[in-house]
């Protein structure tokens, strides 16, 4: 027998927590997944002094799509200058991937506090967060160490080395695989209702047999919802000019999905920060179904948001940054920022979308 209608479609993904601890270095102490041990280098001193290195003030926003931003920019301009990335040794990016390479450089977040504030009148400082500065000029003074703060919230400084940056943002292991499970025993779960089975009769290990004609690929759109009290109920955040997503675009942008892979057999896979929310508004769509990722951590939501086919894109950068991951059809909120407002003054769209992403 069929679950009731409203079970049948939404499927959730458990929670499971987990508490940062600093330690030595960077550390869960109750996690499934640890962090892999690296070198971490006490001062400024124990640097190389014949290499280059790039240094940042990496708490302007310690949001996990805000430093996706900040590195994948930063190690971009190493890059193209054969330079290092110097990172604060308790960065939250640590707590999600674990493919940094060789040019990373981990160093204790006191030393880089102490060297910013002496040399806080050489660093070069970009304010506006969401657009490209084409001039920045490095390393013309025969200086070990740039520095260089801002946002850097453009696709443009990163976008001509996509592969590598993507290489880049490798999850753990254990989040990956976290993710990938969830998105398995949904698609499991998904079949027993299509073929209206027993799921206690299939047993744990056996193989799935399929009828011939079944249909069973799945197309995957990740939604990330932004509704949270930080958005909605933050009067300096409403005064700058964030907003949220609204209920219409939300409806625009399933419906468009429905229309434009009507062939495809649909699951919207929702992760956020208010699903109670999410879940009211999209339980009009009583055709479709959902799956919402309720794991407590914005680590395994972005890693099964990344598995998704497409992305509706909300606000914000860890939204961005899961279209980005996907790297598939996506279309994103065009009422963000609020026109006219401080943050309106600071973005330039056509530098924060790709071109690709269609707005709604």
């Amino acid at each position: 027998m069929l679950p009731k209608k409203e079970k049948k479609d939404q499927i959730l993904l458990q929670k499971s927590k987990f508490f940062l601890e600093e330690v030595n270095e960077l550390k869960f102490s109750d996690s499934p997944w640890p962090i892999p041990p690296t070198k971490i280098y006490a001062s400024i001193d124990e640097l190389d002094k014949n290499e280059k290195y790039i240094m940042s003030n990496f708490s302007y926003s310690p949001g996990l799509g805000n430093l996706m931003f900040q590195y994948a920019s930063l190690r971009s301009f190493a890059e193209d200058h054969n330079a290092n990335l110097i990172l604060p040794s308790n960065t939250l990016l640590r707590r999600a991937f674990g493919n940094f390479d060789n040019k990373v450089i981990f160093l204790r977040p006191q030393a880089i506090d102490q060297y910013l504030i002496k040399n806080q009148k050489l660093a070069k400082v970009y304010n506006e967060c969401c657009k490209f500065y084409s001039n920045i000029s490095l390393f013309f003074e025969k200086q070990s160490i740039e520095i260089l703060n801002g946002y850097f919230q453009s696709f443009k400084y990163f976008n001509d080395k996509k592969e590598f940056i993507l290489k880049q943002f490798k999850f753990l292991p254990l989040i990956n695989d976290r993710a990938h499970k969830g998105l398995e025993d949904a698609k499991f779960k998904l079949w027993d209702e299509e073929l209206n089975r027993d799921p206690e009769e299939q047993g744990n290990d056996v193989v799935v047999k399929l009828p011939d004609m079944f249909d069973s690929e799945y197309y995957f759109v990740g939604i990330h919802v932004r509704h949270g009290l930080d958005i909605t109920m933050h009067s300096r955040n409403i005064r700058h000019g964030h907003t949220f997503a609204s209920i219409d675009f939300y409806q625009n942008a399933i419906n468009y999905f429905i229309k434009e892979y009507h062939w495809r057999k649909l699951i919207f896979v929702v992760a956020g920060d208010d699903l109670k929310w999410a879940k009211k508004v999209f339980s009009q769509f009583f055709k479709e179904k959902f799956l919402y990722v309720e794991s407590g951590q914005r680590e395994i939501d972005l890693a099964t948001l990344r598995l998704c086919n497409a992305t509706i894109l909300s606000t914000g950068t860890f939204s961005w940054w899961n279209a980005y991951l996907t790297n598939g059809p996506t279309v994103y909120y065009s009422g963000w920022p609020r026109l006219g407002s401080e943050l309106d003054k600071l973005v330039t769209k056509s530098d924060y979308f790709l071109p690709s992403w269609i707005s709604l």
